[in-house]
């Protein structure tokens, strides 16, 4: 298994685990790492439409879907994240937003996690983590209750285009289908919203990296390095792909 570590650089776009280190500087500035945490309230009130649920936020960043939803619906969330700067962020934003009460933040490695029981589980952005889309989803279902739910955010190509590293919607959509999840909603956001997403984060990524260049000029190339990653997929990301967030029932 890769240590938890490289994955973590992974599945924000890097492929050096010198990385690692300096994630917190770097994205210092973000508190919304990937998922949309409006779309996934939204989801939440209309097809959920309750607050006594138990909600688990796997690879959950620095809390914003987990703090957000929180405050909007009121649920009990548990978030866990690899990277403590990220958790003690989380935290002070659960206090920050007056959720501290119903709001739990764990330091640890998503793929040691055997939680079980929970009304819906949320797995945002984190990648292959748990290894392709079919296995992520039996891993995922194993920790949400019948008839409870996942929400799933992630990326796939079009039938006519083969994009390394992502699956078709067709085959998103089997794979579902395979380990009985009904498809309650996909949300799919505009490649112009994406690009003034990614544009404002790649502008401030790109201030801290100029920061650290100048306190380690030795390792510049380590976030030269980055930065050209971060453009890259992000390119991928609004001219190859399509982003996506599917709200799944676990039907058995």
């Amino acid at each position: 298994m890769e240590n938890i570590e490289a994955q973590v650089v992974k599945s924000l776009d890097g492929e050096d685990i010198e990385l690692y280190d300096f994630i917190p500087y770097l994205l210092q500035d973000l508190w919304e790492i990937g998922a949309s945490p409006e779309v996934i309230i939204d989801m939440v009130k209309r097809h959920i439409g309750k607050s006594d649920i138990s909600v688990l936020d796997l690879g959950c960043g620095k809390g914003a879907v987990s703090v957000k939803l929180a405050k909007a619906v009121g649920c009990k969330v548990k978030g866990i994240d690899a990277l403590k700067d990220f958790i003690e962020y989380a935290e002070d934003k659960a206090r920050e937003y007056g959720v501290s009460n119903i709001c739990k933040f764990v330091v640890g490695d998503i793929r040691e996690c055997y939680e079980e029981d929970y009304d819906l589980i949320i797995f945002a952005a984190c990648g292959d983590i748990f290894g392709d889309l079919d296995a992520t989803v039996v891993k995922l279902k194993a920790m949400v209750k019948n008839g409870g739910y996942i929400i799933i955010d992630d990326a796939f190509c079009e039938a006519d285009k083969q994009v390394d590293g992502y699956i078709t919607h067709e085959e998103v959509i089997n794979a579902f289908k395979k380990n009985k999840l009904e498809l309650i909603e996909e949300s799919i956001i505009g490649n112009e919203a994406l690009k003034v997403i990614n544009d404002a984060n790649n502008r401030s990524i790109a201030l801290r990296a100029t920061e650290l260049k100048i306190k380690h000029p030795e390792k510049s190339w380590l976030f030269d390095n980055y930065i050209w990653k971060q453009l890259e997929e992000c390119k991928v990301l609004e001219t190859q792909v399509k982003c996506a967030t599917w709200l799944l029932k676990k039907v058995e």
